[in-house]
């Protein structure tokens, strides 16, 4: 008997079962069983889901690893180990690699069988960032940063590894946003001008801010026991509170999650028309093999992908050396105490943040 989900990957396999116009006939197949629906149901309404971390070790991990990188981060803060540009306070790109807790918990079996049974497909970690503090990012979507095509197969999973309150920087969230557009190059480049901005997620604040002020968007916070994690989709707008107590920390792992037999790219990095694909090869972490670009469960010609990915690495290349004439590192670092508190580059930091956000660099 032919079952809402056969009919569902049958006729619209490109498309995650929790996005799916069958997804009330799903459900109603049992498909879905004891929590899971609940789940489901609020990442197909919300764009975001709470629940445990289903693993009853979450505690003992959670400590070790604050125990574990709290003198990375103090050490970074002086100046010293970056861990190769990815330890930049307060958070760590990839811990996974340096720390064996990390990848227990990117590597949750429980969990992996959980997303991939919502999605249709096989997902697989490819990225860890472990937060010492609130980030304070503006609300962005992954969607710009690293998407999928097709599209939306891509998701995050935030996991709280101490309690968190209002004062130490929360998640913070738009319910529903997931449902908006995915706004990207191709949408908001209309010259030449546009077309060679640095890749930066701050050339789209500006659109997301009028888009929740044109939907008088509510914002939500999470503030989570440790041990609670929050499932969210590509496509939903969320970042990080304001810090209120500045001694506070805010112990926090993410795991960024794509799916099977996809091509993966940085839509940020890409402009479609000319070619300028910037394609990636996800390392799936759960393997430790890179996960080639796929359409129908075929690689991707190779000689396409190259010539995409080359061109689009040309392009940011080109930009790198748009420096103002004028420019002194050590001057803009001066006049920007927060990128000099990250220990980030000047000059990458002015390229690819600062002149967007219209920063001074004399």
């Amino acid at each position: 008997m032919t079952t809402s989900v056969d009919l569902h990957l049958r006729l619209l396999p490109g498309i995650p079962l929790v996005d799916s116009p069958f997804f009330d006939a799903i459900c109603a197949s049992g498909y879905f069983i004891a929590d899971e629906e609940r789940i489901a149901r609020d990442l197909n309404q919300h764009g975001y889901a709470i629940l445990d971390f289903p693993n009853t070790d979450i505690w003992a991990r959670a400590q070790r690893i604050r125990q574990a990188l709290a003198p990375l981060f103090a050490d970074a803060r002086n100046s010293g180990d970056r861990h190769g540009g990815r330890l930049m306070p307060p958070r760590f790109q990839d811990a996974w690699e340096v720390n064996e807790d990390v990848a227990a918990i990117a590597n949750q079996a429980a969990l992996l069988a959980l997303l991939s049974k919502l999605y249709g497909r096989a997902a697989f970690p490819f990225q860890t960032l472990n937060f010492e503090r609130g980030s304070q990012q503006h609300v962005h979507t992954d969607a710009v940063h690293f998407n999928s095509y097709p599209p939306a197969f891509m998701c995050g999973v935030w996991v709280a590894l101490e309690d968190v309150t209002a004062d130490n920087g929360p998640l913070m969230y738009y319910p529903g946003s997931h449902r908006w557009a995915i706004y990207d190059n191709e949408q908001t480049t209309a010259s030449a001008a546009d077309r060679d901005r640095p890749a930066s997620q701050a050339a789209f604040h500006e659109l997301w801010n009028a888009l929740i002020a044109q939907r008088q968007a509510t914002l939500a916070t999470f503030l989570p026991r440790a041990g609670q994690a929050l499932i969210w989709t590509a496509n939903l707008l969320h970042g990080g509170a304001p810090i209120i107590d500045p001694h506070a920390t805010r112990w926090s792992q993410v795991t960024h999650y794509f799916f099977d037999n996809c091509a993966y790219y940085r839509p940020m990095a890409s402009h479609l028309l000319p070619g300028e694909m910037a394609f990636i090869t996800p390392l799936n972490l759960s393997l430790g093999t890179q996960t080639v670009a796929q359409f129908a469960g075929e690689p991707l010609d190779e000689a396409l992908v190259r010539q995409n990915q080359q061109r689009a690495e040309l392009r940011a290349q080109t930009l790198s050396t748009k420096l103002p004439a004028d420019f002194e590192p050590a001057l803009y670092l001066q006049l920007n105490q927060d990128v000099a508190n990250a220990g980030a580059d000047a000059a990458h930091h002015y390229v690819t943040h600062g002149k967007l956000e219209g920063r001074r660099y004399r």
